[in-house]
């Protein structure tokens, strides 16, 4: 938690500062000095750096960029997981550097922070998805990502394709884990499914905490859950899921996109717990550019001598959008380089990137994947037409609704049987407006 007798320093400081940054930009047109607040030490921060550098080179070799005089430069730093070092971090950005812009932070929670600083320099995170960031707080928060809650259709559609009346909700005590909840309950209300419990656990919660609560569910009826926490929690958690045999025929388990994203980098120890978890993630439409992209990444990684070669996911496309969003803002900047962001339009290594309330657009499709050896996609869910196999490269679904169909299933226990989803029953007497932890 951060001290109430830091943050104010911090704040104060930055004030005292912050007009005189924004004049000395006038003095240095053909520079955009970006400042860079990443958990480096994370496979999201380490890959978003290196997203981010290809995308300043592809800027720099770009036709319509190569003869601008105006270039972007960054300033990397290492917030370490840390809300409190991310905010330091960003105010001896704003002191020093005098930079024109954040991209970062990485978490909800940095963000929230870091929004007390926001005023003054427009504040791009590409990962923090918590729905209770919000631009009334702070105008200058730019989401390039999208929002939790536009996955929640997605997650409900799945628990009503599957008959699933009862369930189970386990998600990180936290802006990013508690953001979701909300509309998610709604979702399943209107789904007629009901929540009968909710696990809430700690962001940091040691092994032994988090096997308790396991043994509390153990204890219900329940078969259905629906996780929604942090990749360095779900690692931990659901080791400890597969060790106390909660990972066995006639259980289900669903994950958020949060996890899904990080499952291509996450230990081979981690995807032998989680083999026949099912779980969503934005649909990225082809393209020629992104396979490109893709090459040069590949290329790169053998270049630097890399044993294992990650799969690119979205946070580092997020990353390399936002670099681009910055930089085509500033070329052609008006009075107010927040307002030009927002108002900017144009085809990303994502997709589509526009924004809408100060963040991107909810995807045009979903991916539905199963976790089976690595992880494999089995379908897709689209807000018009529901669950689909197939897309064309517009990310429009293929197939008519009514049908409905998605690819062979192994759930767990390596078993091909659906879960029947059991009435749940807790002892506690709780229900969906109460929760254990």
């Amino acid at each position: 938690m951060v001290s109430m007798f830091i943050l104010p320093a911090m704040l104060h400081a930055f004030s005292s500062f912050g007009w005189s940054m924004a004049q000395n930009s006038h003095h240095r047109p053909h520079h955009i000095h970006v400042g860079v607040i990443l958990d480096m030490e994370s496979p999201v921060g380490e890959m978003a750096q290196q997203c981010m550098t290809m995308a300043i080179s592809d800027l720099n070799a770009s036709p319509s960029h190569i003869n601008h005089p105006l270039k972007l430069i960054l300033h990397p730093r290492n917030s370490m997981g840390q809300p409190l070092k991310a905010l330091s971090s960003a105010v001896e950005l704003l002191e020093n550097e005098q930079v024109d812009a954040l991209i970062g932070p990485q978490t909800s929670e940095e963000a929230e922070l870091l929004g007390e600083l926001g005023d003054r320099v427009p504040i791009i995170s590409f990962s923090a998805s918590s729905p209770l960031l919000s631009r009334e707080k702070n105008p200058n928060f730019i989401r390039m990502t999208t929002n939790d809650n536009s996955q929640v259709g997605a997650i409900a559609a799945l628990v009503q394709k599957f008959g699933w009346r009862e369930l189970v909700i386990i998600h990180e005590d936290s802006s990013y884990g508690n953001g979701i909840i909300p509309d998610l309950l709604l979702a399943l209300h209107e789904g007629n499914a009901r929540v009968a419990h909710r696990t809430v656990l700690p962001p940091q919660a040691r092994d032994i905490y988090v096997e308790a609560q396991l043994y509390k569910l153990m204890a219900l009826s329940a078969n259905i859950f629906i996780v929604h926490m942090s990749a360095s929690l779900a690692s931990r958690f659901f080791i400890k899921v597969n060790e106390l045999g909660l990972m066995s025929t006639g259980y289900g388990w669903i994950v958020t996109d949060g996890i899904v994203n990080e499952l291509p980098v996450m230990d081979q120890s981690v995807l032998d717990s989680m083999q026949g978890v099912i779980g969503i993630r934005p649909s990225i439409p082809p393209s020629e550019r992104l396979h490109n992209f893709s090459m040069k990444w590949r290329n790169n990684f053998f270049t630097n001598q890399h044993h294992q070669i990650p799969e690119v996911n979205v946070y580092c496309l997020w990353a390399y959008d936002s670099v681009w969003a910055l930089a085509k803002a500033a070329y052609h900047l008006g009075s107010d380089l927040v307002h030009t962001i927002l108002r900017g339009k144009f085809t990303g290594l994502s997709g589509e990137i526009q924004l809408k309330n100060g963040q991107l657009q909810q995807p045009l499709a979903f991916e539905i994947v199963n976790v089976i050896g690595r992880v494999k996609r089995i379908g897709f869910w689209t807000q018009w037409n529901g669950m689909t196999q197939g897309l064309n490269r517009s990310n429009v679904a293929t197939q008519s609704p009514s049908l409905r169909k998605m690819g062979s299933i192994g759930w767990p226990g390596s078993s091909s049987a659906v879960p029947k989803g059991q009435r749940v029953m807790p002892k506690t007497g709780r229900d969906e407006n109460r929760s254990s932890n």
